[in-house]
């Protein structure tokens, strides 16, 4: 798979005579970029679109620059000289981002409309991916994998299967209400949606909130990822910061007013009204909020939430919401500013603590045996109070947010997250969290083990060479935690050829490095013996720490005297030995180990003389000066 920045600024391999052809070619995807001040971080998306494996003469990019004060339009200017299929346009500042996409949308041509980012960039396969799946599934969305570098992904739920038809509650698709997605363009203009223009946040949401109120056609491509969202180390593009708390919130009742007019049933509104009350209103008022706000600024968020709320979200939708979030909505319509401040403050880093964690290989599969358990900040077990027929936290001295009808939401799964990109890939089925008895408290805990093959992780496909990070993530009664899993490297693994190395970082988080042909080989800590006389040597090697999966598939050799020596690979009680035999010259030849054409570090040197003489991997002792004065006599 190719990664994104690996491509220069703008390489432009296969669009030589587009021009030409163009016109006889149907345009499936138009890019509709909006930038303003962009510099030279244009060059990441564009020549991530220069690599797209879809034909340069089958997509467009429109680029709308919001009247930049900086050198973007000139450069827009000259990749339009490289780039056939870069259309770009020029309008008054508007400042904000509405106003330039949907003059994009007016000029597109494509059958489906894509919306990017300006400083982001695009997988190469993502635009035939996304394209491929819409015509196959007929969908006026598509919602391609979205990832993000730089900061924690969002919404990764929502990509844990592929789906032509996808709901938007069953199958997570609301957990991603970035823009970035594939839209059918006839969908867009027969039902008249657009971007609203102005000083306005969340313009991407009130556009999805009209979207997903008039279709249900939508797909999720989650075999690959297509959009790597970037968040720069000056955080100047991370839309976490409120900003202005007026223009926020007022640009959320914008969505209630789109789900208050849309002709939907009455219950799909509430759960889409209370989407947005829990994820936009209530998971606000949290500890990692609460700490990056001053004391004012958060106060005034808190009342602003509270006003929206009583305005409009029906006090009977809170019955519905994890009992983390019905407990705040409960102060919040209380006017219990203190209260939401000393909740915040009970909910700090509740998080899945593992306990137990046994990595090891089997089959060329990496296990990972653990314990779970839903503990607080100090690592202690949260405990559950049992009253009537309903389980309730301890601080909940009234029992009013029973637990019992969220159990089975509450689970445990393990993922790999590779730092580079942001991708990230899920394994197996979750772990449920269930109640149980321990030392005579009852607390929230699971057993079991987690496995993958890193040949086909990626649904069925091979994790991209590099290092990737193993997490564990819970979810639990409104409570959500994403930790790296701590654990002891079970040793390197040869798997189908593939070498895959085990390591811990300087905090003891287990780290799974693919392609790490060297570190692979270093890990073995390998022994090597020599045997044979005069020119002709047998090496044997014992490899104590490596699992190998499909022996015929080793390339595993000697590297001696510049010539790549083949070895023999068997294994005897869990150990690898290699066996070769080589001439040699005389002289001194170090040795290393082989894999494929890669060589490890020094293993050995071999030690080469006359023709009756036994080679070593040492020196040959030579005669002190007084023996030989002796011999003289």
């Amino acid at each position: 798979m190719g990664r994104p920045g690996d491509f220069g600024p703008l390489a432009l391999p296969h669009w030589g005579e587009v021009r030409t052809r163009e016109e006889r070619m149907p345009i499936d995807v138009s890019v509709v970029v909006a930038t303003y001040d962009t510099g030279e971080k244009l060059d990441a998306l564009l020549g991530s679109l220069a690599t797209q494996t879809l034909s340069p003469t089958r997509f467009e990019v429109v680029v709308v620059d919001d009247g930049s004060t900086d050198d973007t339009w000139t450069r827009l200017q000259e990749a339009a000289t490289q780039m056939p299929n870069l259309r770009i346009e020029r309008i008054p500042n508007s400042g904000w981002p509405g106003r330039p996409r949907n003059v994009g949308t007016d000029l597109a041509r494509g059958r489906y409309v894509f919306y990017s980012d300006h400083d982001d960039e695009l997988f190469p396969e993502a635009l035939e991916r996304m394209v491929e799946l819409a015509d196959r599934a007929e969908a006026d969305v598509v919602v391609g994998k979205e990832v993000r570098s730089g900061a924690r992904t969002i919404g990764a739920e929502a990509f844990l299967a592929d789906r032509e038809r996808a709901d938007l509650f069953d199958d997570d698709v609301l957990a991603i209400l970035t823009p970035h997605k594939l839209f059918r363009t006839a969908f867009l203009r027969e039902q008249g949606i657009r971007f609203p223009e102005g000083r306005r946040r969340l313009e991407d949401h009130v556009l999805l909130a009209e979207v997903y109120t008039r279709t249900d056609r939508v797909a999720v491509l989650a075999s690959y990822p297509c959009y790597r969202w970037i968040i720069y180390p000056d955080g100047s593009n991370n839309s976490d910061d409120l900003g202005d708390l007026g223009v926020y919130f007022s640009s959320l009742a914008d969505v209630f007013d789109v789900l208050d007019g849309a002709d939907i049933s009455s219950e799909r509104r509430d759960r889409l009204v209370q989407f947005w009350y829990a994820t936009r209103m209530l998971r606000r008022l949290a500890p990692y909020w609460f700490d990056r706000w001053t004391p004012d600024y958060r106060d005034e968020a808190i009342k602003i939430i509270a006003d929206l709320a009583a305005e409009r979200v029906p006090p009977r939708l809170d019955a519905g919401l994890p009992p983390v979030l019905a407990r705040r909505a409960a102060l919040l319509r209380a006017g219990d500013l203190a209260g939401l401040i000393t909740r915040a403050e009970a909910d700090r880093d509740i998080h899945v603590r593992t306990d137990d964690v046994v990595p090891r290989w089997e089959d060329g599969r990496l296990v990972i045996s653990l314990d779970a358990t839903l503990a607080d900040a100090d690592g202690n077990p949260v405990r559950l109070v049992a009253h009537g027929d309903g389980l309730f936290l301890p601080d909940d001295d009234l029992h009013r947010f029973d637990l019992t009808p969220f159990l089975d939401d509450a689970i445990v799964d393990v993922f790999l997250r590779r730092p580079k990109t942001g991708v990230e890939w899920y394994l197996d089925t979750p772990l449920a969290l269930r109640p149980v008895d321990r030392d005579g408290e009852l607390v929230v805990a699971a057993s079991g083990t987690f496995s993958f093959d890193p040949t086909d992780v990626a649904f069925g496909k091979a994790l991209d060479a590099g290092r990737w990070s193993v997490y564990v993530h819970g979810d639990a009664f409104g409570y959500t935690s994403r930790r790296r899993l701590v654990a002891e490297p079970p040793g390197p693994a040869l798997v189908d050829g593939t070498p895959v190395r085990t390591q811990s970082d300087e905090e003891g988080r287990l780290v799974v490095a693919v392609g790490a042909a060297v570190g692979t080989l270093a890990d073995t800590e390998p022994t090597l013996d020599v045997a044979g006389r005069g020119r002709h040597a047998r090496l044997s090697a014992a490899l104590t720490h490596l699992h190998v999966r499909n022996l015929d598939r080793a390339a595993l050799g000697f590297r001696v005297a510049g010539q790549d020596v083949p070895a023999t690979v068997t294994t005897e009680s869990r150990e690898v030995r290699l066996d070769a035999a080589v001439d040699l010259p005389s002289g001194r030849h170090p040795v290393r180990l082989l894999l494929d054409a890669t060589a490890g570090p020094p293993l050995g040197t071999v030690y080469v003389g006359r023709p009756w003489q036994r080679i070593l991997t040492h020196p040959p002792r030579r005669p002190s000066l007084t023996r030989l004065v002796r011999r003289g006599r």
